[in-house]
C-alpha cells in the first residue's frame, strides 16, 4: 500500500527487481488488483526492462497513457513488455503520483504468448556514439549535445552550436559564456556561474520567473547540496545500496531512519569541471522540493528509466 496525504514533487513507489534470465526472448506480464481511494494525480503498475547500457532501458511502462485516477474498485490491470535476449534486469512495481491511497494484491509476473498486446510506451533511443551519455541526475541524462528529460518524456535541449542550446519549439534555451550559464525553461530564466574547488562543482546564480530567486548548487563525491530561496536539499553519500558503477547515491534519512529524499549523480554530473550547460539544466530539472520515495532495503538503487513525472521539464513555482 502506498498512502500521501500531502502535495510532493514527483511520485512515490515500491518496486523489486529480478534476473531477466529466466524470460529472456519472452513476453511478459506484471499483473496486479489496484484499488485506489482519492487520489488527486496519478497512479498505476510500472515495469522496465534494463539491458548492458542501463542510460537506456530497453522496454519501459508505466500505464501513464491509462493512468488510475481518483477513487476506484478493485480493478485488474497489467503492463506488458518484451524481454531482450540480451536483458540482465527486470524491475516492476506501483507508484503513486500526488495525494491519495493506492493498494496493490493479487500479483502475477508471468510469461505470455506473443498475441497479448504489448502495452510499451516508446522509449528513447540515440542515433550514433556522440549521443552516448555523458552524466545523469535521477532520470535526467546528458551526452555532449543532447539533455533528455528521461524515458517516457518528449523533451530533448539539443546543441545547435558550440555554445547555443535550444529544444524542437524554440521557447527552451541555454548557452554559454565563459564560465556563465544562461537558461530559460518555460516561465522560468536564470544565469549561472559554474565553478570547480577541488572535488566539488559549484554553481550560483538566479532563477525563477518575476521574481528570481538566488540560487546554490553544489555537488560533490560526498554531499549534494541544493538551495533556490527558501527550499533547500541537502543529501549526502549512500552507500548502503548497490548502485552502477561511476554513480553515486545520496539520501537524506528521516528520525526512524529511512530515506526521505534521494538523488542519483553519475557521471560528468558528478566529476567536476566539463558539462556546465547540461550538468546545471539536470541539476535544475530534480528541482528543489524532496524527492520522496519508498526504498525497500531489499532491492538495489533506482535506476535509469524510473517512472516519469510527465513529458518535458516541470515550471517550478518560485519562494513566496
Amino acid at each position: 500500500m502506498l498512502r500521501s496525504t500531502q502535495p510532493t514533487k514527483g511520485f512515490v513507489t515500491m518496486m523489486q527487481v529480478v534476473q531477466a534470465e529466466r524470460f529472456l526472448g519472452r513476453r511478459l506480464r506484471f499483473a496486479a488488483t489496484v484499488r485506489t481511494e482519492a487520489v488527486t494525480g496519478w497512479s498505476g503498475l510500472w515495469m522496465r526492462v534494463d539491458g548492458a547500457d542501463a542510460q537506456h532501458p530497453l522496454a519501459f511502462d508505466n500505464m501513464q497513457t491509462r493512468p488510475l485516477t481518483g477513487t476506484l474498485p478493485c480493478t485488474r490491470v497489467s503492463v506488458v513488455l518484451d524481454v531482450a535476449p540480451d536483458a540482465k534486469q527486470v524491475a516492476l512495481g506501483v507508484l503513486l503520483d500526488g495525494e491519495g491511497l493506492v493498494e496493490m494484491s493479487g500479483v502475477a509476473i508471468e510469461p505470455v504468448e506473443p498475441t497479448v498486446p504489448s502495452t510499451a510506451l516508446k522509449v528513447a533511443t540515440r542515433p550514433d556514439t556522440e549521443d552516448a551519455p555523458l552524466g545523469r541526475v535521477n532520470q535526467v541524462w546528458f551526452s555532449d549535445r543532447i539533455v533528455h528529460a528521461g524515458v517516457g518524456s518528449t523533451w530533448v535541449l539539443h546543441r545547435r552550436s558550440v555554445r547555443e542550446w535550444s529544444d524542437d519549439t524554440g521557447d527552451d534555451t541555454a548557452s554559454l559564456s565563459g564560465d556563465e550559464v544562461a537558461v530559460k525553461l518555460g516561465r522560468n530564466r536564470g544565469t549561472f556561474k559554474v565553478r570547480a574547488e577541488g572535488d566539488v562543482t559549484i554553481i550560483t546564480g538566479t532563477w525563477g520567473a518575476v521574481p528570481s530567486y538566488p540560487v546554490e548548487l553544489r555537488v560533490s563525491h560526498q554531499r549534494v547540496d541544493l538551495t533556490w530561496g527558501f527550499y533547500e536539499r541537502h543529501l549526502v553519500r549512500d552507500d548502503s545500496s548497490q548502485v552502477l558503477p561511476a554513480c553515486a547515491q545520496f539520501t537524506e534519512r528521516a528520525e526512524q531512519g529511512t530515506p526521505s529524499d534521494f538523488l542519483e549523480v553519475c557521471g560528468a554530473a558528478l566529476e567536476p569541471g566539463g558539462a556546465p550547460v547540461q550538468r546545471t539544466i539536470a541539476l535544475l530539472l530534480n528541482g528543489f522540493r524532496r524527492e520522496r520515495m519508498t526504498i525497500p532495503s531489499n532491492r538495489t538503487a533506482p535506476r535509469p528509466g524510473t517512472p516519469p513525472q510527465g513529458p518535458g521539464p516541470r515550471t517550478i513555482s518560485p519562494p513566496h
